[in-house]
């Protein structure tokens, strides 16, 4: 658990949620949408059951199950998907809290980690940003990840520069920058 222990540093959001069985494929699935958080990121649920947990008298402390999940928020839902266990080697193994034990409804606290993923930005992109007079950690993180993607599906040559010229453009009308 100690890798759990340290993930739980980070944002925390009260959620509450069920689980949904379809075509005999099993989500857990929020109550709410999750909006403005990134999508696509290992995260840690720490569960207190179909209702919140009451501490045992005289304590604080409010029992809870940890489990590793992926958050995914699509158009108007968020799921969690349960992660297994990080083993010695880095793989993952049966996850820490079983979902088939997770009870029909539950609540707990999400735990998203508050580092900002990485986005690779290729040369040919950061210097138009940079002839343009844009810093590129002033362009929004999801924005930025959508920019690199559309320009990086293209391979060297016309196709490539044509997107990175619309990307520059995109870019100015979102932040700024010296006019093209």
């Amino acid at each position: 658990m100690s890798g759990l222990s340290r993930a739980y540093g980070g944002t925390r959001i009260a959620v509450r949620g069920r689980r949904h069985v379809h075509a005999g494929a099993t989500a857990y699935v929020l109550d709410r949408r999750l909006s403005g958080y990134d999508s696509y990121r290992p995260a840690v649920l720490l569960l207190t059951g179909s209702r919140p947990a009451e501490p045992p008298a005289g304590s604080t402390q409010v029992t809870c199950r940890a489990t590793r999940v992926r958050v995914l928020t699509l158009d108007d839902v968020t799921l969690v998907c349960p992660l297994g266990a990080r083993g010695a080697s880095g793989t993952d193994a049966r996850p820490d809290y079983p979902p088939e034990s997770w009870p029909e409804s539950w609540e707990g606290t999400l735990v998203l980690p508050e580092s900002r993923r990485r986005v690779g930005v290729p040369a040919d992109l950061a210097a138009a940003l940079a002839a343009a007079g844009v810093d590129a950690d002033q362009v929004g993180e999801g924005h930025l990840r959508h920019l690199v993607g559309y320009v990086t599906e293209a391979g060297p040559g016309p196709t490539r520069a044509a997107r990175v010229s619309a990307a520059v453009s995109a870019v100015r009308r979102e932040v700024g920058g010296r006019p093209g």
